[in-house]
């Protein structure tokens, strides 16, 4: 009975806290302002171009002894 009573509690809680937060404007702004940092980042890391990295790791790797 005892953890039925505290899950309900910490449900509660959270709950409220999350509307207290979808209520608050600034918090809203930060949110939207991080994750178009965080799409930016993805799309920067998406359109780099990584055939030459492969191209300079498969040459130094065939340029180093087998060690075997």
């Amino acid at each position: 009975m005892l953890p039925v009573v505290l899950g309900a509690v910490a449900l509660g809680a959270v709950g409220y806290g999350i509307k207290k937060c979808l209520e608050d404007e600034k918090f809203i702004k930060k949110g939207v302002k991080k994750y178009d940092d965080i799409v930016d980042k993805v799309k920067s890391y998406e359109a780099r171009d990584y055939s030459q990295e492969k191209d300079e790791r498969k040459t130094k790797a065939e340029q180093e002894p087998s060690k075997t």
